[in-house]
């Protein structure tokens, strides 16, 4: 091939590669950032270059060559200018003086070699000539070494910049111009190969340095994708892969073709192009799976630690929603990111209503040592927030700050403050439940496109998971308050019986008291002989062991109450022993023991629960109280003629409660402890027993008897336990509940 069919071919796809490279960034950016918008330029002018270049070398007619090759040099002194216009804001000093001078000076001087051009290009371009075995190529006019002397001091300047940038910046950074550096080095080096025909000099780089700026474009491509100097992701490699697969399976069987087309129809003929349709038929069914095959080459290189991130933080997201402690829920998520991922450190900042801010809720290895900020929803950071809902890192927003939109400033500002390299915000529908601070990565590294939309996953499965702990928790509460509520209304039905009692104690005192008081008045010890003297000492000393047992009675009455209103504690292991003791009695202030029958079947060897005695306690009150009801609503109903005896029913009818309580193994070894409470009261039909545990359904008669809460706790408590409760009834027969609990495993009874 010769010289020129390499300079053409190299031309082309320099073209190719830095349009799709602007196509992309327009898509993805637009022009509002001011780094993108640079960086389009620079694309462009070189894309522009190329195109022309292209046109100019492979054009037979003269004035179109000639046309193009203006085109060609007014586009190539646009590059110079592009390039330090985009490096000057990419390092953040396009506002010093003496940069802003040097990029005026550097525009004068292309802006008049530009007019030069257009107005009399022979001075830059000479006449066109054959040259090299082009068709048409310009000769160098009288001011054409001046304008290559201006290219090649701002090209030069601009890398001087860059390089020394590299010495004064941290690790990130410097990764990120080292590519830059390097990729434009070797575009600008292949690229004076393009001009040296100018001076009919076909000497090294030229002909194949003119591919030197198609690698300067790849080497760029490669700095976006790894090193972030856009919002380019993972399309750039798969593109690059399929026009590359493509270019070299189908292009250069096309370019054979058209180069030896001669030689192919002496040997085949003039229908020589139907072999090459079959052979391409081919060709593109092998070009599919070759380019499936080395893009997951590319992407399995380019992606190993991101696809390492995705495997644990999936595991992790898929367990997250099942964590209903909040608290454990945070602290594992800030593990993860600072363990797992290999992050310096991780905080995690949630909406606090009360407050109305995001407060820090958890952090690990953070370096902020002063009181952490906390942030309204006004905040400039949390309006950002709202307004971007992506993911958002530190440096590129303080390149966007760089290029000139200094409303970022004060976002920039807290993340600094919050040492935060990356932001990932947890949105669920429109609320923001909170943000995920990210630090460096230990390794250096920056964060690429695929961290981020592996952040973005965790960060809305978290949002899911501290939502369903915090709905957990706000129902934790509301149990707890509907326990209050159902205790409040035991009492409430208790207090007849308990103020009898503390007025029977009261009234036994009065009248000890009074007696003791009345004898000891109407008796004069000095006048009473011994003996009665000793006889009235015995009574004094009886009369005020009375007085001390029923004040002692009043006293464990009222530490019954206490105890039994007293909020739930922490699981330990208990007996059902200790629990139907204390369910007992409370009880006695609400059951006329001497009106039924309770037969306990309890046996010694059960082992421990694990839970709350009060609670627990309170559960199997309230249906021994229940069965209570139910027993004495069925003596009405019988004396009424409602209702028949069941044929079990002692005659006459006589109420019963049995409490039985056994153990249910598996593999010989204890798993649950059963109590059943079983009564001889109305019983229930089927549609009530469905409806049993909603919440304040009832089958008694009034508001007074009942508010319909209590199953409903007793069922939310017994789950909380980790157990169960069911009933069976038949109406007219009474009423059994079953209580399963798991078995406490180590540990003595408290």
């Amino acid at each position: 091939m010769t010289p020129a069919f390499h300079y053409q071919l190299s031309a082309f796809f320099t073209f190719v590669v830095n349009a799709f490279l602007v196509c992309w960034i327009l898509k993805k950016n637009g022009l509002a950032s001011g780094l993108s918008r640079r960086f389009v330029f620079y694309c462009s002018a070189i894309a522009a270059w190329a195109i022309f270049v292209w046109i100019c070398t492979i054009s037979k007619n003269y004035a179109v060559a000639y046309f193009f090759g203006r085109l060609t040099h007014i586009a190539a002194a646009l590059i110079p200018v592009f390039f330090l216009q985009f490096v000057l804001l990419f390092l953040g000093t396009h506002q010093k003086p003496f940069e802003k001078r040097s990029l005026l000076i550097a525009y004068a001087v292309e802006l008049f070699f530009i007019t030069l051009l257009v107005i009399k290009p022979n001075l830059i371009l000479g006449q066109l000539s054959h040259k090299l075995s082009f068709p048409w190529f310009p000769d160098a006019g009288i001011l054409y070494t001046p304008w290559m002397a201006s290219f090649f001091i701002v090209v030069s300047y601009t890398h001087l910049l860059i390089l020394l940038a590299l010495f004064k910046t941290h690790e990130q950074r410097r990764k990120q111009l080292r590519f830059f550096f390097t990729g434009n080095l070797i575009g600008y080096i292949g690229g004076i190969g393009c001009f040296l025909p100018v001076y009919s000099l076909p000497i090294f780089p030229f002909p194949y340095g003119a591919y030197g700026v198609v690698l300067f474009t790849l080497v760029t491509t490669y700095a976006i994708i790894q090193y972030r100097f856009m919002d380019v992701n993972l399309a750039i490699t798969r593109t690059a892969v399929f026009m590359a697969v493509y270019a070299a399976i189908l292009g250069l069987p096309l370019f054979g073709a058209l180069t030896y087309q001669d030689l192919l129809e002496k040997n085949l003929g003039h229908r020589w192009w139907v072999y090459l349709l079959v052979g391409y038929a081919g060709l593109t069914t092998a070009a599919h799976y070759i380019n499936l095959y080395f893009q997951r080459r590319a992407e399995d290189r380019l992606l190993v630690e991101q696809r390492r991130y995705q495997s644990v933080l999936r595991q992790a997201s898929q367990g997250m929603v099942s964590i209903k402690d909040l608290d454990k829920l945070l602290r594992l998520i800030v593990h993860l990111l600072t363990q797992k991922v290999r992050i310096k450190h991780a905080a995690v900042y949630l909406w606090e209503p009360q407050v109305k801010k995001f407060v820090l809720s958890a952090s690990r290895q953070w370096p902020v040592k002063e009181a952490a900020p906390s942030f309204p929803e006004d905040h400039p950071l949390v309006e950002y927030i709202h307004w971007n809902r992506k993911a958002i890192v530190s440096e590129e927003l303080q390149m966007q700050v760089r290029s000139g939109e200094k409303n970022l400033q004060s976002v920039v500002s807290s993340m600094r403050v919050l040492q935060a390299a990356v932001l990932v915000p947890s949105f669920t529908e429109d609320r923001c439940e909170g943000f995920l601070l990210l630090g460096d990565k230990i390794s250096d590294k920056l964060f690429t496109p695929d961290d981020l939309q592996v952040f973005e996953v965790l960060a809305s499965q978290a949002a899911l998971a501290i939502q369903n702990a915090q709905f957990y928790e706000e129902l934790k509460r509301t149990q707890t308050d509907l326990f209050q509520t159902a205790k409040m209304a035991s009492l409430g039905h208790m207090a007849g019986g308990m103020s009898h009692q503390i007025n029977n104690r009261f009234h036994v005192l009065t009248i000890l008291a009074g007696t003791l008081k009345s004898v000891m008045k109407d008796s004069d010890p000095s006048q009473l002989p011994g003996e009665r003297l000793k006889e009235l000492w015995g009574k004094a000393v009886e009369t005020l062991g009375k007085l001390e047992d029923n004040a002692v009675r009043g006293g464990d009455i009222v530490k019954t109450l206490l105890r039994f209103s007293r909020p739930a504690g922490e699981y330990k292991a208990v007996t059902m022993a200790q629990i139907l003791a204390t369910a007992k009695e409370v009880s006695q202030f609400r059951i006329n023991i001497s009106l039924v029958d309770i037969i306990e079947q309890v046996p010694g060897d059960i082992p421990p629960v694990r839970g709350d005695l009060n609670q627990l306690a309170d559960s199997c009150f309230n249906l021994l109280t229940n069965a209570y009801d139910a027993i004495q609503k069925k003596g009405t109903m019988i004396q009424s003629g409602q209702i028949s005896p069941s044929p079990n029913d002692p005659v006459p009818f006589r109420g019963k409660i049995v409490v039985r309580v056994y153990m249910e193994k598996k593999d010989d070894q204890p798993t649950k402890v059963v109590l059943e409470i079983q009564d001889n009261g109305t019983g229930m039909m089927a549609s009530e027993l469905d409806s049993l545990f909603i919440p304040f359904f009832t089958t008694k008669a009034t508001a007074q008897k009942g508010t319909g809460l209590g199953l409903y706790v007793i069922q939310r408590i017994v789950e909380q336990h980790g157990g169960s409760i069911k009933a069976a009834s038949k109406y007219g027969a009474g009423t059994t509940f079953i209580m399963r609990l798991p078995v406490f495993e180590g540990g003595v009874p408290a």
